[in-house]
């Protein structure tokens, strides 16, 4: 999400098959001026978003090419990007409340990766501006599967 002259709007949707295999990584135009790209925590720039040809109602177009109903969406701390998205979906695994494990509040992506799956994510590297929206993907991916107890295996 980025900030903009309307409030925090969508600017990039990723999503990863169960083999971590992306099938949609775009970055979405927001409908409004932007003001601040949170690029900390977005991964967005301000050059992404000007090159940006998707919009909200593309994107949702395409996302729904092959998600319905019956999809089940994994991700981390979902209700925010399901809000920017502008959908309702019943069907959602989330990371964030599926280790809470009597905590009070909710753990983040990059500590459940260390301690899970012993993978430093969303770390301050060369050349990566913020987060990256598919890394935090298939973090989500690996703990859901590691919580279900599945193996993958090499093709």
């Amino acid at each position: 999400m980025v900030y903009t002259m309307d409030g925090p709007a969508l600017a990039r949707v990723t999503v990863v098959d169960i083999h971590n295999n992306p099938k949609l990584d775009e970055i979405v135009r927001p409908p409004s001026e932007v003001i601040d790209c949170n690029t900390k925590y977005s991964g967005i720039t301000m050059d992404m978003i000007q090159k940006a040809t998707e919009t909200l109602t593309s994107i949702q177009s395409r996302l729904f090419e092959f998600i319905n109903s019956e999809t089940i969406l994994i991700g981390h701390s979902l209700e925010s990007d399901l809000k920017t998205l502008r959908i309702i979906h019943s069907n959602v695994v989330d990371t964030a409340v599926l280790f809470m494990g009597g905590r009070p509040q909710k753990p983040s992506l990059a500590n459940l990766a260390s301690d899970l799956l012993m993978r430093f994510i969303q770390q301050d590297e060369p050349g990566q501006v913020g987060h990256s929206s598919l890394e935090d993907s298939i973090v989500c991916m690996d703990l859901v599967l590691l919580k279900i107890g599945f193996k993958k295996r090499a093709i």
